[in-house]
């Protein structure tokens, strides 16, 4: 093998109008003499003259203080020159010892440059991560395989004024689902995120929505690329099941711009009205700092509570529409305490509290594209 780690680069040029593979032999010495080849095959491309395709290799985890848990203690760094055009698939081979953590949660991921782009699960029994369809190059490692999002919502139904945060009725009265509630109409999530107990500060769950377009009027529907349940806390922020980290998605490729929508069981959904910025693998976007956050929240999209915006209350069907259905539903659940999606303001009952909530937003309507 050649030993291609600090400086240095194991280089190959190609001929021109080359397709197939080529392995490079390449590993290190730190520690104990360790091979680790990369496999590049290009289905396509044009090679100039002087052209050349370059592997280094670092025997440690990549820097980046976002990846913990499970990761690999082994990244590459692929480069070229006077290649253009390209499509290339690559292997990377690991050792057993390079894992951290749990291999079976492994992804191949290319960390730099951003934006970050999970590829296939680690094959545990090849000891291979793969990245098909490259079109760029960059570096790659093995890690939980997704980008965090570190997103801050409100909610007007259990908003209070005097405190700006939320009222956290539905936990202390220990109404909140264990497992997410958005697994029947209209949402028909059917992801399995659960808990053995309701974390401390939840407000309830919400549903987290990616959508990557060019623009956000171009983020509909059909641009959804993942969904997960999340708990929102009484201070905005969304956070994954353990109640404090920001919300991972697993396994996803961006290649454009990034729109996050919220949605709520019995609040009008709201989509950002700007691609989020990330920051070292994370994404953050605030909806609640200003109108302008929340698309077309010029308009009727969201509510203003005291500094902040919000999600409007009332959608009790969850159709993106407050209408007399939501007042039928209103009707027919008078007077229960339970988790019901006709308490507006989380108190823990219906009542006429949520009707002057009905009254005051009928007709409103979500903006999110569909």
């Amino acid at each position: 093998m050649i030993i291609a780690d600090g400086t240095g680069q194991l280089r190959k040029s190609f001929t021109s109008g080359f397709t197939g593979s080529f392995t490079f032999p390449v590993g290190d010495s730190t520690g104990t003499v360790e091979y680790s080849p990369v496999t590049l095959n290009f289905t396509g491309g044009t090679f100039g003259t002087g052209n050349y395709a370059g592997v280094n290799l670092v025997n440690a985890k990549y820097p980046n203080d976002s990846i913990t848990g499970s990761y690999l203690k082994r990244y590459w760094t692929i480069s070229q020159s006077g290649i253009s055009s390209f499509t290339c698939n690559a292997i990377f081979q690991y050792l057993t010892a390079d894992v951290n953590g749990s291999e079976n949660s492994l992804y191949c991921t290319k960390v730099n440059p951003s934006p970050w782009i999970t590829y296939s699960a680690a094959n545990t029994g090849t000891h291979q991560l793969t990245a098909n369809g490259l079109t760029t190059f960059g570096t790659f490692t093995g890690s939980r395989g997704g980008f965090d999002i570190n997103l801050t919502a409100f909610l007007e139904g259990p908003y209070n004024s005097g405190t700006g945060t939320m009222n956290i009725t539905l936990k202390t009265s220990g109404l909140i689902p264990l497992s997410q509630p958005y697994n029947t109409s209209p949402s028909n999530y059917a992801g399995p995120e659960s808990v053995p107990s309701i974390p401390a500060d939840v407000v309830d769950w919400v549903l987290i929505e990616l959508r990557q377009a060019g623009s956000p009027s171009n983020a509909t529907s059909s641009t959804v690329i993942k969904k997960r349940a999340a708990f929102l806390k009484k201070d905005g922020t969304i956070v994954e099941t353990d109640g404090t980290s920001p919300v991972r998605f697993y396994n996803s490729t961006i290649t454009q711009n990034l729109y996050p929508v919220v949605r709520h069981r019995n609040h009008l959904a709201i989509m950002s009205n700007n691609a989020v910025t990330t920051s070292s693998g994370v994404y953050t976007y605030n909806f609640s700092s200003s109108q302008t956050q929340i698309y077309d929240g010029s308009g009727n999209g969201c509510i203003q509570l005291g500094s902040k915006w919000g999600l409007i209350a009332g959608n009790a069907d969850g159709n993106g529409f407050i209408n007399n259905d939501d007042l039928l539903l209103w009707q027919g659940n008078f007077s229960q305490k339970n988790y019901n999606k006709a308490d507006f303001n989380f108190s823990g009952f219906v009542n006429n509290d949520d009707l002057l909530i009905w009254q005051k937003n009928f007709s409103q309507q979500t903006k999110v594209p569909n």
